[in-house]
């Protein structure tokens, strides 16, 4: 079974750094993908598809429509040092870059709906 690592990045160049420090780490480099604005609009599910909720995916490939790079890493879910090693790579990567642009895409989201807000968008009443 595997399990995904996805990081949202500020620059082509440093999410080629996260993949390059991933595979350092002992990732094949097969199974990590870089996704830019030519991934389109079905970015959202893949990443969902991949693991992460579809709010959050909705917001990763909202600034990646900003110019971000999503950089997703699958590993065997057994290896935990490796899952956990890949998550402090991409978190050191440019955090307030992606803090900065999912802030904005929420704050988009919120004033194309001002009905809209976050319990709901998640279904809860």
């Amino acid at each position: 079974m595997t399990e995904s690592v996805i990081g949202l990045l500020e620059s082509r160049e440093a999410a080629q750094r996260v993949r390059s420090a991933l595979i350092e780490a002992g990732c094949d480099k097969n199974s990590v993908v870089l996704f830019g604005a030519e991934a389109g609009n079905g970015l959202a599910e893949e990443l969902a598809d991949r693991g992460l909720e579809m709010q959050r995916a909705r917001q990763y490939a909202g600034a990646v429509m900003r110019g971000g790079i999503v950089v997703a890493a699958e590993a065997e879910k057994a290896d935990d040092d490796f899952v956990a090693a890949a998550e402090s790579v991409i978190s050191i990567q440019n955090e307030s870059w992606m803090t900065r642009n999912i802030a904005a895409v929420e704050s988009e989201s919120a004033n194309a709906d001002p009905g809209r807000n976050d319990q709901n968008a998640e279904g809860q009443n």
